[in-house]
């Protein structure tokens, strides 16, 4: 990263600890040009700028067929249709089978998460001074960073919607009682999960199917980001923008192996790398 011009600094020891307020770190990264966002309220935005430049929003609209007619493509939804030139597929890991294999072309893991009450000034001096984002090198990852209330957000993966789907939750207050044991005892507000899209490649799919129709997805986790960089080039290729002259290739929509098979699996994932994280701690403290 350094090579290519990025601002990473190593800490480890002390400085670590003081970075980050847990002790469960030795060695870190800090990416000086890093930040992070509420993603519900970066979404709204996008939508009000939408709306004010003249897009019509439609929520809670589910596509349930799309079809080309008369030159043009028809999407229909219960409550009504549109006919347009063009479509774009944007449901990253909530595509279903509307298009022909597009769910295939990727693994739907789980991103589960709790909010903690909100932190003292005094717990939130030692615990992430900087009001940084963390985020670790496990299999079953830990990340964390607040809220603008001071609440603590603490994530890992999950199997399901479900928090609490096999031991979800007891797996998120293991968790960060680890990263910060001085909150093992913090009451725990909200609970919630999302689903990720995640490629072989661990990089987004920007496809084109049929003449019209562009899809984007496979953001594997860093969508705050990378939809950003997709959208643009989502944008740019409706405009006429050459394949050539994009941040991503086009690429045929190539269905995963054995994906079902997989797909049924997936909620066994979590406790499966769960337990592989306990291992490595065992046999790394050997």
């Amino acid at each position: 990263w350094a090579a290519a011009g990025a601002d990473i600094v190593e800490l480890d020891g002390d400085a670590v600890r003081a970075a980050s307020g847990s002790p469960a770190y030795s060695f870190a990264l800090r990416h000086a040009a890093g930040g992070h966002v509420q993603p519900l309220s970066l979404t709204r935005g996008y939508a009000r700028a939408a709306a004010a430049l003249g897009a019509q929003l439609f929520k809670e609209t589910p596509m349930t067929s799309l079809e080309r007619a008369n030159g043009k493509w028809r999407a229909r939804s219960d409550k009504g249709e549109v006919t347009a030139e063009n479509v774009v597929l944007t449901t990253n890991a909530y595509t279903n089978g509307l298009w022909p294999r597009l769910r295939k072309t990727f693994h739907p893991l789980v991103s589960i998460i709790i909010a903690t009450d909100p932190l003292s000034d005094t717990q939130q001096r030692e615990i992430l001074p900087g009001k940084v984002t963390i985020s670790d090198s496990r299999l079953a990852i830990f990340y964390s960073r607040y809220d603008r209330d001071g609440r603590l957000i603490f994530g890992c993966a999950g199997s399901s919607d479900t928090v609490d789907t096999l031991g979800g939750y007891a797996r998120l207050r293991r968790g960060l009682k680890t990263v910060f044991p001085q909150l093992a005892d913090v009451p725990i507000v909200r609970k919630w999960a999302g689903r990720i899209a995640v490629t072989p490649e661990m990089m987004p799919h920007l496809h084109e199917p049929a003449p019209g129709v562009l899809a984007g997805l496979g953001f594997s986790g860093r969508g705050i980001a990378m939809t950003s960089v997709m959208g643009r080039a989502l944008s740019a290729k409706l405009l006429g923008t050459s394949a050539d002259d994009l941040p991503f290739p086009i690429v045929p929509i190539t269905p995963l192996p054995f994906h079902e098979l997989t797909r049924r699996l997936i909620p066994l994932a979590a406790p499966a790398m769960t337990m592989k994280d306990r291992f490595d701690t065992l046999t790394d403290g050997a």
